[in-house]
């Protein structure tokens, strides 16, 4: 089974990490000069640990609760949530039997889709609120 110190020691070798710490990790991606910052924390559960990616998306104001659950359907992974006065996109993946070749494909998906989304939301005419 990966261990969290398995993962950070390859996160540490395939990216540039912008934070870390014992239980958690920061990267910076680029798509097309768009920037998106991602995070990665150890958690646990009832059946083990698991990895949570979460990304910025917008103000919670900013998103019509409607909509954010319409697009979680349309998700290839993760979903949105609100975290405090933030809209996020959070995915979570059990360390038990993770590969980091999945790890890498659902971090650049989620961040990704987090991105896009800031776009439109930021974009005048985008027009993600009610």
């Amino acid at each position: 089974m990966m261990t969290w110190n398995d993962l950070a020691r390859q996160l540490r070798t395939r990216f540039r990490l912008s934070g870390e710490t014992a239980t958690s990790g920061e990267l910076l991606w680029s798509f097309g000069g768009r920037f998106q910052e991602q995070r990665l924390e150890l958690g646990h559960a009832r059946t083990g640990p698991h990895v949570l990616l979460s990304s910025d998306v917008a103000g919670s104001g900013s998103v019509a609760p409607r909509r954010a659950l319409e697009h979680n359907a349309t998700l290839a992974a993760g979903a949105l949530a609100i975290q405090g006065q933030r809209v996020i996109l959070r995915h979570i993946l059990a360390l038990e039997g993770l590969s980091f070749t999945r790890l890498s494909r659902d971090m650049e998906l989620c961040a990704h889709e987090a991105a896009r989304l800031r776009g439109r939301v930021e974009s005048p005419f985008g027009g993600y609120s009610e």
